[in-house]
């Protein structure tokens, strides 16, 4: 999931098409084909700088950079370009401070580009840190939460750590029973920020600070509870938290979203 002004973009599992609906009232606003994407969509990310959104097509080892326009006449996003990828882009992130694209690659690495394609970087990840699903950039310095693991037979094994801008693993945290999608959030005036996990297999929001201490869970009242969350979009601008669920394929709208993570931290 991505947003961007009052539209909210949201990819399925095995689908090719993309579902915009209209943020005021949650309403389907069109369901979009992006032109030469493949079967699987494992990423969506938007940047307010670029006025674009970037897709990740997993099957084909692309990046999609779509203008931030809809022809409602053909039911296409306006094409913008598109990049190979030297590996299998498993999430995207828009970093904070810069606006540029970090694609996470399942082969142990993160590259970062600029909005139309161009390499900034490539961190390789330390070994520890196997078969990464998403990356998101954690402060000014660059440090990057980054999740990893995978289903295996029995428990998962999965965690979420921190690494710098070379790579090297700072400190490591258990995440059970397997990888997730990760959000930040900058959550009183201090600037004080919360890692958000949405952890599938055990029904709820985990909340770690940054450098993966101290933890806490968001509190959810949905009717039935969480149902595999996990997809997770944070709108800092409207304090909001978009929530998917694998099981029932609903998305869920968490507003307050500060001010019930600083509860859930005992930081009120």
């Amino acid at each position: 999931m991505t947003s961007f002004d009052d539209l909210l973009f949201v990819a399925r599992r095995d689908r090719s098409n993309i579902e915009i609906y209209h943020i005021p009232i949650f309403e389907p606003a069109a369901s979009v084909s992006v032109n030469g994407l493949g079967s699987r969509i494992t990423g969506l990310a938007s940047c307010a700088a670029s006025r674009c959104i970037f897709v990740a097509d997993w099957d084909k080892r692309t990046v999609h950079r779509r203008d931030f326009r809809v022809d409602n006449s053909s039911g296409t996003i306006s094409n913008s370009g598109k990049w190979r990828v030297d590996g299998r882009p498993q999430g995207l992130s828009v970093a904070r401070l810069t606006g540029n694209l970090i694609v996470t690659c399942s082969e142990g690495k993160l590259l970062e580009y600029t909005g139309v394609g161009s390499l900034v970087r490539e961190i390789v990840l330390q070994s520890d840190v196997a078969h990464p699903w998403h990356a998101i950039q954690l402060n000014q310095y660059g440090q990057l939460a980054v999740s990893h693991g995978r289903y295996v037979d029995g428990p998962a094994r999965s965690r979420v750590s921190c690494v710098n801008t070379d790579g090297q693993t700072l400190t490591s945290r258990v995440n059970k029973p397997g990888p997730a999608l990760l959000a930040c959030l900058s959550y009183d005036e201090t600037g004080r920020r919360v890692v958000l996990v949405a952890n599938r297999d055990q029904n709820k929001i985990s909340l770690w600070n940054p450098w993966l201490r101290k933890s806490g869970s968001l509190s959810v009242p949905v009717v039935g509870g969480l149902q595999g969350p996990h997809a997770i979009h944070l709108d800092e601008s409207r304090d909001r938290l978009y929530v998917g669920e694998w099981n029932s394929g609903r998305v869920l709208v968490i507003d307050n979203v500060k001010l019930a993570c600083a509860a859930a931290l005992n930081m009120v």
